[in-house]
This record gives structure tokens, C-alpha cells and sequence, in this order.
């Protein structure tokens, strides 16, 4: 009867543990779940922020698109206006000498496009700067 009796309270021992143990598991699973709904709402609320920097960012390209067709309508106006003139314009760069800008007059005056060149060589053909540069 004792085997019996201990058998009883291992039982009763064991099914406390259980009991504890589950008990444990439930409130795991609780804080699971609760880890889980606040990973949700932290996504969705990283998913809005970045949804909102995505539309700024948006509107910024196409306000520098805007700039850039606003700047460039500009310098092609600026360009026609040169090559309209009959009189001989170009622009150098000072360091290197190439030219970035011959206007039509110029070019139709050597007939061959200038621009990219080495201005002393293709305008005064000579191999190095002229002398007037220095006094610019």
C-alpha cells in the first residue's frame, strides 16, 4: 500500500510541476505574443516613416529635375544668344587652357568645331600660351 501511496504523491508531485511548468509556458507564450504585436507596430510605424521620407525625397528630385530644365532652358537661351551675335566668343578654362565654349561666328570662322581644344594651339596655332594670357 505504501508503493501505492508513494506512487500517488510522485503523481501529485509530478502533475504540480506540470502544472507550474505550463503555467510558465502560458506566460511565455504571453510575452511572445505581446514581443510579437510590438514588432508588428514597430514595423508599421518604420514602414510609415520611411514611406514619408521615400515622398520627400520624391518631391526633392523632382524639384532639382525642375531646377536643372529651369537652368539648363536658361544656358541653352544664353548659348542661342551668343551664336547669334557676328562677333568672336569663347570661353577657356584659365589652368588648362581647352576651350568649353566657341560660338557659331567662331567656329564657322575656322570651320571645324573648336570646343574641347587647346585654345592657343586652335585658335593663334601656336604650341604654347600666348603672351597676353599672363597680363589677364
Amino acid at each position: 500500500m505504501k508503493e501505492e501511496e508513494k506512487s500517488k504523491e510522485e503523481i501529485l508531485k509530478e502533475l504540480a510541476l506540470l502544472r507550474k511548468r505550463i503555467s510558465e509556458l502560458e506566460m511565455s507564450e504571453e510575452t511572445l505574443k505581446t514581443a510579437l504585436d510590438d514588432l508588428r507596430m514597430g514595423i508599421q510605424n518604420r514602414t510609415a516613416e520611411l514611406k514619408t521620407a521615400d515622398e520627400r525625397i520624391e518631391q526633392e528630385i523632382d524639384r532639382k529635375k525642375r531646377a536643372e530644365g529651369t537652368s539648363r532652358s536658361g544656358w541653352e537661351q544664353m548659348l542661342s544668344i551668343f551664336d547669334s551675335i557676328n562677333q568672336f566668343i569663347y570661353v577657356v578654362d584659365s589652368a588648362t587652357y581647352r576651350i568649353f565654349y566657341a560660338n557659331q561666328a567662331l567656329r564657322d570662322a575656322f570651320k571645324k568645331p573648336l570646343m574641347g581644344g587647346i585654345c592657343y594651339e586652335e585658335l593663334q596655332g601656336l604650341q604654347s600660351p600666348c603672351e597676353f594670357r599672363d597680363r589677364l
